[in-house]
């Protein structure tokens, strides 16, 4: 059984509102980053509720529900999962990056061949 280790730091010094790279998923301890993984393919647009995330994460494995929900919560706390606003129970969903990374303006003035 994988366990978690609440000493681990975060992936990167990355803030919540650029989200997690999959460069950042791969860093992430093991059952952290397979409930990433989990929810990545399962999830609806709508987002997942943490027994639906669990649930698709535990179906072909047997890890313990309360090592899950701590991960959950880890994820949760980084700003790696997002709530998705509905009217009825909470929601989920992974927080990802860009794809591109945006580079300010003075990188491509010091790029620029007229300088």
């Amino acid at each position: 059984m994988l366990e978690p280790n609440p000493d681990q730091t975060p992936p990167t010094s990355r803030s919540p509102q650029t989200g997690l790279t999959m460069a950042d998923v791969l860093a992430l301890p093991d059952l952290e980053r397979q409930l990433v993984n989990s929810m990545l393919r399962s999830q609806p647009p709508t987002g997942m509720t943490r027994a639906e995330a669990i649930a698709a994460l535990n179906q072909n494995n047997d890890l313990e529900e309360s090592a899950i929900y701590a991960a959950f919560d880890r994820l949760l706390q980084r700003g790696f999962l997002r709530p998705v606003d509905t009217s009825t129970e909470a929601r989920y969903r992974v927080q990802l990056g860009s794809m591109r990374a945006q580079r300010p303006q003075s990188y491509w003035k010091r790029l620029s061949p007229d300088q």
